[in-house]
């Protein structure tokens, strides 16, 4: 496994080729997405989902940037280009974009993956969606740090 690879493997996904995407994974993969606490198992239920992805009216695709491992497994370092139709937790986003970084860990059996865990950098996607919004703060606030500001949720 190396960077062309994983380049492949998000052209899949990018492409919306469900079969394309399978032939990358084992039929027991487990995947988990912690930043939308989305847990499948196995080939049914992650196909499932992909059906869902590829007819979805929001525009979405990976870049990715970087592969570190071998042929057992690493991380796959990607930026997430989203540009929702609708609603994103009760907001509407319509119009509204994001791009993000992320990282797909991974381990690997007999040349497919058996196991994946995405994580994004959540924050961002909020913040660019408009459903966070970040406000500047005159005091250090224990409870937030001292970076000047503070996120709160947008009515």
């Amino acid at each position: 496994m190396n960077l062309e690879w994983a380049r492949d493997w998000a052209a899949a996904f990018n492409r919306r080729d469900n079969d394309a995407v399978m032939k990358f994974y084992t039929d027991d993969l487990f995947f988990e997405d912690l930043f939308f606490r989305i847990e499948m198992r196995g080939r049914e239920q992650f196909l499932h989902a992909l059906q869902a992805y590829a007819s979805a009216p929001s525009r979405s695709s990976n870049e990715v940037v970087d592969y570190q491992g071998d042929a057992t497994g690493g991380a796959i370092s990607w930026i997430w280009h989203f540009d929702p139709v609708g609603k994103f937790m009760g907001h509407e986003v319509t119009g509204r974009s994001c791009k993000v970084p992320g990282f797909s860990i991974i381990k690997i059996r007999d040349g497919r993956i058996w196991r994946q865990s995405d994580i994004v950098d959540g924050i961002s996607v909020l913040e660019d969606l408009g459903v966070l919004k970040k406000e500047p703060i005159d005091e250090i606030d224990p409870m937030h740090g001292s970076a000047g500001w503070v996120l709160r949720m947008v009515a």
